[in-house]
């Protein structure tokens, strides 16, 4: 079988129940679309949601569902129906079951799915387990029976004792994940710890720079004026500037004045 080249065709419907005749039709309607393995999706509809054009898509077979496949960007219900206002219109579409749907039916009975974390087979066996996720970190042991590998179209267990072979392996790979998570967290703390360090090293230099300008404009303006305030300098450290007036606002003078005195020092300078 080539299942690429699987064609669905889609067939729209619409009934009015409010007309006794369409009622009647709309159950037999229902019963044959029952008949074929068709379980009704409901979907709602608006303004906002685009209605499913009858004609023929593609099937994508890399991954299946049981009642729904992809096919290009579409997403295809087996049996849709539309949600609307009025529940008297019973409107929406399904896929015509010709030799193309039995195929997909087929195809979806040969395809096998793990109950637990969804990966799917192709080649399988009954009694089969699922490899991939038995040492996940959230799998409980009264879970185990999840991992049979089932058909897509009867996802039920069938197995009722775990083979010991599984249980066993599930107690080594779950040694591995914890062990592997426990270094995880471990990476995660000496990570932080350093983001912590580099952080404090980086304020460390900035106040190690602050300390050496600020001394040397303080011996330079103390020359020029004992009676400096020298509170009312500041540093910056998010501009890289130090600033004049941050406490007691100064004149537009003694501002310029501030600055051109240091200019020399090749540091953000400001006045306020």
């Amino acid at each position: 079988m080539n299942c690429s080249q699987i064609i669905l065709s889609v067939v729209t419907f619409r009934f009015n129940i409010e007309n006794e005749q369409e009622k009647i039709n709309y159950k037999k309607f229902l019963n044959e679309r029952k008949a074929q393995g068709q379980e009704v999706f409901e979907t709602y509809k608006d303004t906002r949601h685009k209605t499913m054009e009858p004609g023929e898509y593609e099937l994508d077979t890399s991954f299946l569902f049981n009642n729904q496949c992809n096919a290009g960007s579409h997403r295809l219900f087996d049996f849709s129906l539309y949600i609307f206002p009025y529940a008297d219109i019973k409107s929406g579409y399904y896929i015509e079951c010709n030799d193309q749907w039995h195929k997909l039916q087929e195809l979806r009975n040969q395809r096998g799915k793990c109950g637990y974390c969804g990966k799917q087979y192709m080649q399988w066996s009954q009694g089969d387990y699922c490899q991939s996720c038995v040492g996940n970190e959230y799998l409980k042991v009264s879970e185990l029976r999840l991992l049979e590998i089932r058909s897509i179209l009867n996802d039920k267990c069938i197995s009722q004792d775990i083979p010991k072979q599984l249980q066993e392996k599930y107690k080594t790979e779950q040694e591995k994940t914890r062990i592997k998570i426990q270094k995880s967290r471990l990476n995660h703390a000496k990570t932080r710890l350093d983001t912590k360090i580099n952080s404090a090293q980086e304020k460390l230099n900035s106040v190690r720079y602050e300390k050496s300008i600020m001394l040397k404009i303080i011996d330079i303006l103390f020359e020029q004026d004992p009676d400096f305030d020298f509170d009312n300098i500041i540093y910056y450290s998010h501009t890289n500037t130090f600033c004049y007036g941050w406490r007691n606002s100064v004149t537009k003078n003694r501002g310029e004045q501030f600055i051109e005195s240091l200019r020399h020092l090749n540091v953000e300078l400001d006045w306020k």
